[in-house]
């Protein structure tokens, strides 16, 4: 009930709060709708914990007796199974009790499957494959292979949702299984021949870091130009090209010539893609004040998003006098998504630097519920032991970091450093490891390799 309670009170809250950390960033008439909107999602979320299915069930089948009228219009059900995207263990009771009541409707099954996919997504991270252990993978499969169950089973009962096909693309692609990405689509196109979100997801697929290849994706931009050219639900693959183009150069760091393609793309026809392209990159620009903008627009256009919440606190809190408003903003982002490791790791650190240890812990409880196997994480568990001065378990932790990422390089330093303040001669091997690793990776300047070559040096005076 605390947290039904915490829910209604923060759709009542984020009506007066939404964007008081940057007034004038967007016309009084985005904010107003982009409450709107956020209210809509926490009420979505609230009827499912208060157990008010029936209700749910009533918005459903409005928009499916919609989608059957207008089978010329791709309106999908986004906005009612949207909001079940959530980093929330306190949702998967409510979901299970929606489909035993409901057996027969496809609409718990595809709730149940987008609050599942995304999980298997925060349980594996964002991190590259080098750095991400082997049990956050097998993880994610197991929210997968819940997820793709209930999909399936939300698509016997009812095919015409994008949405249920395009999640099972997605996590085909993840697996590298392009026979089962090829089949799904096939099998969707039948149900929903007109689905712009369908055909956007296949083509993201089609990459050459997922599943195809740069011909493959060219190949499908003019089969669909061919097919859909007086369709405006299809009119992002006019813009498609540059906006893979300027990622990519966002990837490898050339951030002018990426910005100058997401300002002529927005331009043309801005959209979330390229608002949120534009706004990190002028954060890597250290342009800050025009990359808040940015993401404030980037929010209008994809209202709830957490991850622009915390882009945004990111961005925010490297100014002294928007601190405070960095700190609603990721508090904005746990209203969303109230068990993310990565968001909960960030506040934690922010109550660390604002000397409030214990707040930070019981950040860091929550988010070991999802990030027991994220290395960062436990650097924030080992920082919190440090400060209230238990050192035994920050060597714990600092153990445990290694074992999860023993291929990033600071997490040596971190691990060598608290060995070095408990006294441990194991330290020693730790500064060595880590020397080694930063000269391998061209990580370390003239100065850091005289300052840890000073380390080793005094170590073994003290351990021999």
């Amino acid at each position: 009930m605390q947290l039904v309670r915490l829910l209604r009170n923060a759709c009542l809250s984020i009506l007066t709060i939404i964007l008081l950390a940057a007034p004038g960033s967007v016309e009084a008439d985005d904010r107003r709708e982009v409450e709107k909107a956020e209210a809509a999602i926490l009420q979505i979320v609230q009827l499912a914990m208060e157990g008010r299915f029936a209700e749910l069930e009533i918005k459903v089948a409005e928009r499916k007796a919609f989608v059957e009228a207008h089978p010329d219009k791709d309106v999908g059900f986004s906005d009612i199974f949207g909001p079940f995207r959530r980093a929330d263990p306190n949702l998967a009771g409510p979901l299970k009790e929606w489909r035993a009541k409901y057996p027969k409707s496809f609409a718990p099954y595809l709730a149940f499957g987008a609050y599942s996919t995304y999980l298997g997504w925060v349980v594996r991270g964002e991190d590259t494959t080098h750095l991400t252990h082997p049990k956050r993978f097998e993880e994610m499969r197991r929210y997968f292979g819940e997820a793709a169950s209930a999909l399936r089973m939300a698509i016997r009962l009812y095919p015409k949702a994008p949405k249920a096909w395009t999640r099972l693309i997605g996590m085909a692609a993840s697996q590298g299984d392009v026979v089962e990405v090829e089949e799904i689509f096939k099998e969707a196109v039948r149900h929903v021949p007109r689905s712009s979100y369908l055909y956007r997801t296949y083509y993201d697929v089609l990459a050459p870091k997922w599943v195809g290849s740069g011909a493959q994706q060219h190949a499908l931009k003019f089969r669909i130009q061919g097919m859909f050219a007086d369709n405006p639900d299809f009119g992002w693959i006019e813009t498609i090209e540059d906006h893979d183009k300027a990622w990519n150069l966002y990837w490898r760091d050339e951030l002018e010539a990426a910005l100058a393609i997401f300002d002529k793309i927005i331009a043309a026809s801005p959209d979330f893609s390229s608002r949120q392209g534009c706004a990190s990159t002028l954060a890597d620009l250290n342009r800050v004040d025009e990359s808040i903008d940015e993401y404030y627009r980037a929010l209008a256009l994809d209202p709830g998003n957490p991850k622009i919440y915390a882009h945004l606190a990111s961005v925010q809190s490297r100014k002294l006098e928007a601190r405070e408003s960095a700190a609603r903003n990721l508090d904005r982002a746990l209203i969303f998504d109230p068990y993310n490791p990565e968001f909960l790791r960030r506040r934690a650190r922010m109550y660390m630097d604002q000397n409030e240890p214990e707040s930070a812990k019981r950040d860091l409880d929550k988010a070991l519920l999802l990030g027991a196997q994220n290395d960062e994480v436990r650097d924030q568990l080992r920082r919190y032991y440090w400060t209230v001065g238990d050192m035994g378990k920050a060597v714990e932790e600092a153990e445990k970091m290694i074992t999860l990422a023993p291929a990033r390089t600071k997490n040596w330093y971190l691990y060598a450093i608290t060995l070095q303040k408990n006294r441990d001669c194991r330290a020693l091997e730790a500064f060595e490891t880590y020397l080694q690793q930063c000269l391998m990776k061209r990580e370390c300047g003239e100065r850091r390799q005289e300052v840890i070559t000073l380390f080793i040096y005094n170590m073994k005076q003290a351990c021999s």
